[in-house]
């Protein structure tokens, strides 16, 4: 039952980074929060390197690394390309600077994060890794103050994973040795109460049920009587 629910968690995960990329293409805009990339990109090149025990017994955790890391890739050729017209108050060389230093700093968090929680496997850096994506998501709406780079698809992808990833390595055999399960319930639940929130909010803007403010401005009413 375990490894069934597993797979499924994989295969919604694939699916998301798929429709992710090609949804960021189609809108010339970066599809993942630029912050929550590079934890991703953390755990993913861990995985493929080999840092972590296998989930799979017949798969090498390098083969399915590597499943990730690509579209990790495609991720960031989008933040480099897209992503500067969103910070138009940075140069688009500085930004791009700003974002791979970050991405080099940040390469380590998720061997650090296993290693301090006795991680043999990366679960919690997995499940850490999908909380930081659902709290960004939301951040990155609002900051864009527009749905380019997001569709209902992606964000109905990401709400069912994360109910079903953290929800499976919840119910982990024993040989994955995890210490604190009702940590990975809590990240979780917060998770799933985020991407529930990221979807509604989607399909909300997408159907026109609500708008964004127009920035910049602000609505002042005269004193009547006042001269101006």
């Amino acid at each position: 039952m375990f490894s069934i629910l597993l797979l499924t968690a994989v295969a919604i995960a694939v699916s998301w980074f798929v429709c992710a990329v090609r949804t960021g293409f189609r809108d010339r805009s970066y599809a993942m929060p630029a912050s929550a990339i590079c934890f991703t990109f953390s755990v993913d090149v861990s995985v493929t390197a080999g840092s972590y025990e296998r989930w799979f017994p017949s798969v090498p955790m390098w083969a399915l690394g590597s499943v990730f890391v690509i579209p990790d890739a495609l991720l960031i050729c989008q933040v480099l390309a897209y992503g500067p017209k969103d910070f138009p108050r940075i140069s688009p060389k500085t930004l791009r600077w700003v974002f791979l230093i970050v991405m080099a700093l940040g390469a380590g968090a998720a061997p650090v994060l296993s290693h301090s929680l006795h991680d043999t496997h990366g679960v919690y850096a997995a499940v850490a890794t999908i909380l930081v994506v659902s709290v960004c998501y939301p951040v990155m709406l609002y900051n864009r103050g527009s749905v380019q780079g997001q569709s209902v698809t992606v964000a109905s992808l990401w709400l069912l994973l994360t109910v079903i990833a953290p929800n499976t390595f919840f119910l982990a055999p024993p040989e994955f040795r995890l210490t604190d399960r009702w940590l990975l319930g809590y990240m979780g639940a917060v998770s799933t109460i985020l991407a529930a929130s990221y979807l509604i909010a989607v399909i909300l803007l997408r159907t026109g049920k609500i708008h964004f403010r127009e920035r910049g401005r602000t609505c002042v009413t005269e004193p009547s009587g006042v001269a101006p």
